[in-house]
C-alpha cells in the first residue's frame, strides 16, 4: 500500500488561488453574504520532476497498493480513462474545451482520481494561464474530496511555462491511498442515498428536494478539515460556499440535470463566492445558491430562504457584485424566473392585494401546523414598499402596527388555533437599492 506524504517545503511554498472563496467569513443572506475557502497554492520549480513520486511514497515491506474500489465507467478519450467527466459531473465544461486542455485536465484528474499526484502537461501553459488551470482542476474535483487547493509546479526547460504539476492531498483526513478512496466511496453512497428518496414529481418539485435537503442537512462552518468540500457538506454536515455549491453540484448531476458550477464575488469584493446552474426542460438555464440560502448564524434548523433558488443572473447580480468569467469555458447565462419559487408557490405578487391574499394563505398553514416562515416577492419597488409599510411594519411613528396584525387574528379565528398573541418580524431582501424584492417574515411563537 503507499502511504500519502506530506511534500518538502522546498518543493512546494504557499501562493493564493481562490477555488471559491477567500479568507475571511462574511456568509450570511440575512447579514450580508460572502466566504471562506482554503487557498490553492504552487511554487515553480525547474529541472526534472524527482524520480519517486513527490506525493505518494512506497511502503518497501508493506502489502501491495490496492487497486482503486471506485469503478470506472469505461469511457475513454485520447487513452485516457475518462470516468472523471461523469464522476464529478462536468460534461459541460469538458464538451467546452479544446483538445489540448481536455488533454492536461485529463491527465490533471487522472492523477487526482488514482491518488497518484504528479501530472504532466502535454501542452504546457504560461504561468498566469495555468494558474487559473488550477483553479479549473480543483473545481471539477469535486468527487476526490481529499484533495487539497494546493500544487508544486514544475518548469522543465526555463521557458517561463509550466509543463508538469504536482497535487497535493488533505493529509489531515486521509494518510494512505485507501483512506482517499473510501472518502470517495463514502460521498457517493451518501449521493445515492439522498437521490433514491427523490421523491416522484416535477422537475421543479425534484430540485426543490435536492435543495432543501442540502440546507437542512447541512451547516455553514469552517471548522473541520472537509469544509471547502462536498463531502464536507453532505457527509459531515458543515461546509462553507464551495462545500454547498460543490454537494449542489454533485446532487444535481446525480439526478439526471444538466449542470455547471460559476464563480464570482458575493456581497465582499475581498471573498469570492461559488454557486450552481441548472438547465430544465423548457430549455432554459436557472441559478441556485444554496449557501445564501443557509446563514451562518441561524438558530432554527427549520429556517431556509429561497430567494435564489431558480432564479437570473440579473436577479442574482442584484446583490451579488460579480459573476467572474471563466478563461476556458463560456458560463451558462440565465435569463428566467418562471420556475422560481415565489412563483411556482404562489408567493409572487404584483400588488398589494395580492401580497395580502399570499399572506393570509400561509399565516392559517402556520396556525395549523406549527410553522414559522412566510415568504412573498414583489414584481416591484411600488408594490415592495407598500407592503413594507402598510401591511409588514411593526411600528409605525404613530405606534401603530401594519395591517398583519389583523390578518393573525382572522387566522386564529380560521383555525381554532391559540394564534392571537403571536408577534413578527421582517427579513427585507432589498435593502439600500441592492437585493431581491423579497420578504420573509418570521412569525414568533410566545407564550
Amino acid at each position: 500500500m503507499k502511504k500519502i506524504t506530506a511534500l518538502l517545503l522546498a518543493l512546494v511554498m504557499a501562493l493564493t488561488l481562490f477555488t471559491a472563496c477567500g479568507d475571511e467569513i462574511v456568509d450570511n443572506p440575512i447579514e450580508g453574504p460572502g466566504d471562506n475557502t482554503p487557498a490553492v497554492s504552487g511554487d515553480v520549480t525547474q529541472g526534472e520532476p524527482p524520480a519517486d513520486n513527490p506525493v505518494t511514497d512506497n511502503i518497501a515491506d508493506g502489502p501491495a497498493a490496492p487497486a482503486n474500489p471506485n469503478p470506472s465507467n469505461g469511457e475513454t478519450w485520447n487513452g485516457y480513462d475518462i470516468s472523471f467527466v461523469e464522476e464529478n459531473g462536468i460534461e459541460y465544461i469538458w464538451e467546452a474545451l479544446d483538445n489540448e486542455k481536455k488533454e492536461n485536465l485529463a491527465s490533471a484528474m487522472t492523477a487526482i482520481r488514482e491518488v497518484t499526484g504528479f501530472i504532466p502537461y502535454k501542452y504546457p501553459m504560461p504561468e498566469e494561464e495555468n494558474y487559473e488551470f488550477m483553479q479549473l482542476i480543483l473545481n471539477c474535483a469535486m468527487d476526490y474530496p481529499y484533495v487539497r487547493n494546493q500544487f508544486a509546479l514544475h518548469d522543465n526547460d526555463e521557458d517561463g511555462n509550466i509543463d508538469a504539476l504536482t497535487a497535493v492531498f488533505n493529509y489531515e483526513v486521509v494518510e494512505t491511498e485507501e483512506q482517499a478512496w473510501n472518502m470517495t466511496a463514502a460521498l457517493n453512497q451518501k449521493l445515492d442515498e439522498i437521490i433514491a428518496a427523490m421523491p416522484d414529481g416535477t422537475e421543479y418539485e425534484r430540485l426543490r428536494y435536492l435543495h432543501d435537503y442540502l440546507v437542512f442537512n447541512c451547516k455553514y462552518s469552517d471548522s473541520i478539515p472537509t469544509f471547502y468540500t462536498a463531502y464536507g457538506a453532505l457527509v459531515d454536515g458543515q461546509a462553507t460556499c464551495q462545500g454547498y455549491a460543490d454537494a449542489m453540484h454533485l446532487l444535481l448531476a446525480r439526478a439526471g440535470f444538466e449542470t455547471v458550477w460559476c464563480v464570482g464575488i458575493g456581497s465582499d469584493e475581498r471573498v469570492t463566492h461559488k454557486w450552481n446552474y441548472v438547465k430544465l426542460s423548457d430549455g432554459k438555464w436557472y441559478i441556485i445558491d444554496p449557501t445564501w440560502a443557509d446563514p451562518a448564524d441561524k438558530d432554527d434548523p427549520t429556517y431556509i430562504s429561497y430567494d435564489y433558488f431558480l432564479v437570473s443572473d440579473e436577479e442574482l447580480l442584484k446583490d451579488h457584485k460579480a459573476k467572474y468569467e471563466n478563461r476556458f469555458f463560456t458560463e451558462p447565462v440565465a435569463e428566467s424566473m418562471e420556475l422560481n419559487y415565489h412563483k411556482q408557490e404562489g408567493y409572487f405578487c404584483e400588488t398589494y392585494d395580492e401580497a395580502v391574499e399570499a399572506v393570509k394563505k400561509q399565516l392559517v398553514s402556520c396556525a395549523e401546523n406549527d410553522t414559522h416562515y412566510i415568504y412573498l416577492r414583489m414584481a416591484d419597488e411600488n408594490s415592495f414598499d407598500e407592503v413594507a409599510d402598510k401591511l409588514l411594519k411593526a411600528n409605525r411613528d404613530d405606534g401603530s402596527h401594519g395591517e398583519i396584525m389583523q390578518l393573525i387574528k382572522e387566522a386564529a379565528e380560521q383555525t381554532g388555533e391559540n394564534f392571537n398573541h403571536k408577534s413578527w418580524s421582517v427579513y427585507k431582501g432589498f435593502e439600500d437599492g441592492a437585493g431581491p424584492l423579497t420578504f420573509i417574515v418570521t412569525i414568533k411563537y410566545t407564550e
